[in-house]
């Protein structure tokens, strides 16, 4: 039942991962046609700050949670390691 589900976890946390990588991508694919960093216009501080704090915010808590899943799926493995 442990090996059950720690590959959930596992699996959990990878597809976390992707849908985070996803979204991102997708974001920045989208962005792509009214924002340029290396036009030949100025970058907008703003702008940049906006885009910045966007990915932060989603990829960041994507990445906090699967790292959570992962720190727990480490105390089980350490538990049952430590009663054998």
């Amino acid at each position: 039942m442990t090996k059950v589900i720690n590959r959930s976890l596992l699996a959990l946390s990878i597809v976390l991962l992707i849908i985070g990588f996803i979204i991102v991508s997708y974001f920045l694919y989208s962005l792509r046609v009214n924002y340029t960093p290396w036009g030949d216009t100025k970058v907008s501080v703003v702008e940049s700050g906006a885009v910045g704090d966007y990915i932060g915010g989603i990829f960041g808590t994507i990445i906090s949670l699967s790292g959570i899943i992962l720190v727990y799926k480490t105390y089980i493995c350490r538990s049952i390691y430590n009663k054998s």
